[in-house]
């Protein structure tokens, strides 16, 4: 079948009024501009009646410009689920591309004459070939890696939402023993937000355990807290011990981890682990620690104490001992944020703190990495943080230290790849 071009007036074009592709007025600029410099060449696609099925953007930038007649295709081959089909299509395989880096600079290194960013080719190649790589690799990546390893972790993705579904229906109820869970709740509104606690989220753990741990290695955790570390540590073979000062946590944790032999829940004070723990010549330390006031898990742990310093002392005795209970060449990955002086509002400084205390212990800094979480309760507290310019915070510091010679880690850690694996 031969497509004719024919030659139509704009105002006897009709709209479709299913038209799912949106036009931003920045696009439709750009379309203008490229008819102004090299002349209407894409026919519109119509169907009966010389109703559009694909070149909404056209028609609407040839009205803008005062250009009459424009050329069309009739597509009346095309049944009407076809008509609704292809609309989408079109549009869709439009985007589904990108340009290779290289060549994409060269082609716009050669064009002297016309400016290309008025056309949304943005000039920086720098950003250009971020972006590309961005949309070429991150799936191969996340297969690869199980999310892509930057320095960014980006919690609000699909992939990382799907996969973290996959894993809750494993973890199951996370929030059974916490005192004074979550937030408050009065006349149907939220009147406090983090006054309770939060949960780990497995896939960190589960990307935290395969890229820091060797296979089936054993990891100390000082800080036990729920049954989510514990759960995709045995789901995935590890060795899991952790400490958890709650007796009912404990209880609640060796519960729902009974099905993995290789996982132990001890209860008792993290400043003593190393009698309370028998275990030695671990293969990683991964953890989540109080971040002193901010949340408090019960009234007797280290996030009750009375003030920061005395925190961070007992905080200090702690990862020595985790230290000394990890072999040479391990990796210590901690999951912490930021934290404000209630009394003053300031940051004090927790993040650094961390990394300078772990360097004085004797591990090395190998890695800073950010955690970007769903925005969940964020714009329900930004107005009230805005009145003290406090800006809310969506994500948090995942820092990865290393006990050993950081230039042997490949001689102990072999490349990795998740598509050869199995399980979640």
């Amino acid at each position: 079948m031969q497509l004719k071009i024919e030659y139509m007036p704009v105002d006897d074009l009709i709209p479709y009024a299913g038209n799912a592709k949106e036009h931003s007025a920045e696009q439709i600029e750009q379309i203008k501009k490229s008819i102004e410099e090299f002349g209407m060449n894409d026919p519109i696609g119509i169907w009966n009646n010389n109703e559009i099925i694909e070149g909404h953007g056209r028609l609407i930038a040839c009205k803008e410009l005062g250009i009459t007649p424009v050329p069309v295709v009739r597509l009346d081959h095309l049944t009407d689920e076809q008509r609704r089909a292809y609309a989408l299509v079109h549009n869709k395989l439009t985007m589904n591309t990108d340009f290779i880096p290289d060549l994409l600079e060269l082609e716009l290194n050669d064009i002297a004459d016309i400016d290309m960013s008025q056309y949304g080719f943005d000039l920086d190649l720098e950003e250009v070939d971020s972006y590309a790589f961005d949309k070429k690799y991150a799936n191969n990546l996340q297969k690869h890696f199980g999310v892509p390893p930057f320095s960014v972790l980006d919690a609000r993705q699909g992939y990382w939402q799907e996969r973290k579904r996959e894993w809750l229906k494993l973890t199951g109820d996370l929030s059974e023993t916490r005192d004074g869970e979550y937030g408050r709740i009065s006349d149907g509104m939220i009147t406090a937000i983090n006054e309770g606690t939060s949960n780990f989220d497995p896939v960190l753990a589960e990307v935290m355990y395969k890229w820091f741990c060797i296979d089936g290695g054993k990891i100390l955790d000082p800080f036990g807290g729920e049954q989510t570390k514990g759960v995709v540590a045995g789901e995935l073979g590890y060795k899991y011990i952790a400490c958890e000062i709650r007796q009912d946590q404990v209880d609640l944790n060796n519960e729902k981890t009974e099905p993995y032999d290789n996982v132990m829940y001890y209860c008792g004070d993290s400043s003593e682990i190393s009698d309370i723990i028998p275990d030695r010549e671990f293969d990683m330390c991964f953890t989540s620690p109080p971040y002193y006031d901010l949340e408090v898990y019960s009234d007797d742990d280290l996030s009750s104490l009375g003030t920061y310093d005395e925190f961070m002392a007992l905080y200090r005795r702690i990862f020595e001992q985790c230290y000394d209970m990890m072999r040479d060449n391990t990796f210590l990955v901690i999951k912490v944020g930021e934290i404000r002086d209630k009394s003053t509002g300031n940051y004090r400084g927790f993040v650094s703190d961390n990394i300078n205390l772990f360097k004085e212990i004797g591990f090395a800094y190998y890695n800073e990495i950010i955690l970007v979480n769903p925005a969940g309760t964020a714009p329900l507290r930004a107005n009230s943080n805005m009145v003290s310019r406090k800006v809310v915070k969506t994500h948090q510091n995942v820092l990865v230290f290393y006990k050993g010679d950081t230039k042997k880690i490949k001689d102990y850690f072999p490349q990795l790849n998740f598509d050869e694996e199995d399980g979640s």
